[in-house]
């Protein structure tokens, strides 16, 4: 339980210092799940599916389309 509570804790702590990075909110959701929370784990997998089309799409874009989307915090700030 220990390992458990450090590891959830770790993955909360990256997820909360960067919200819109899917990687870190995917793998809060994983482990989440694996640890039976699965309250905690089905929030963070709505926000991935929230967070993750939008990056690809910007990320399609490339340099050349970047400022037809909004930045990484103005996209935290409308997901808030």
């Amino acid at each position: 339980e220990k390992r458990t509570a450090k590891c959830i804790t770790g993955l909360r702590r990256a997820a909360d210092i960067d919200p819109n990075e899917p990687d870190y909110v995917f793998d809060l959701g994983q482990a989440a799940a694996r640890f039976e929370r699965y309250k905690e784990a089905a929030d963070a997998y709505e926000r991935f599916l929230v967070i993750a089309p939008l990056l690809r799409m910007i990320a399609e874009d490339g340099i050349e389309g970047a400022e037809n989307h909004p930045s990484r915090d103005q996209l935290g700030n409308m997901l808030s």
